[in-house]
């Protein structure tokens, strides 16, 4: 088990203390739970902590509203640098023809294969290998249509509220 499965089971019980866990600040986070449980800071000890202890939402929600406004600023502070993160990759490839290119290789290719489906006969042993392709595929295709259409847009906007923010 790593810092984020963990952060991943607290945040069943304590949303924003299962955030700060599989965030970057995990193993620090993670030295505050193990100390609430009387265990070893590492994700399995405190994991095994958790399960053992019939309290153990309890101890979690506590934890959560105890340390409420630092978590809150963490969080906070995450989605920041992840906003950065993406935005300074646009900013670098803002002028590289390569996304434009994928996502129009990514429509032709989408196309062929929708006509293919109505068009060409497979053999039933080739289905699910053709399935699974097409699936992975379109997946492909529509993260690169997002990457233009939706989340530049969005990412921008959030950008520009973070930094009026802060």
């Amino acid at each position: 088990m790593n810092w984020s499965d963990l952060g991943k089971k607290v945040a069943d019980v304590a949303p924003l203390l299962g955030t700060a866990l599989g965030g970057p600040v995990g193993t620090g986070i993670g030295s505050v739970v193990a100390a609430a449980f009387g265990t070893g800071n590492n994700p399995d000890d405190i994991a095994k902590a958790i399960d053992a202890d019939i309290n153990s939402h309890l101890i979690l929600k506590e934890l959560q509203l105890t340390h409420k406004q630092k978590l809150e600023e963490i969080a906070l502070e995450t989605t920041r640098a992840e906003l950065q993160d993406k935005q300074s990759a646009r900013t670098a490839h803002k002028d590289s023809k390569m996304p434009a290119a994928v996502t129009i290789v990514m429509s032709i290719l989408a196309t062929l294969y929708g006509i293919g489906l109505f068009f060409i006969e497979f053999p039933d042993s080739n289905r699910d290998m053709i399935n699974y392709f097409g699936g992975q595929m379109i997946t492909l295709w529509v993260a690169s249509v997002v990457y233009w259409v939706g989340t530049t847009r969005s990412s921008s906007d959030k950008t520009k509220m973070m930094a009026a923010r802060g």
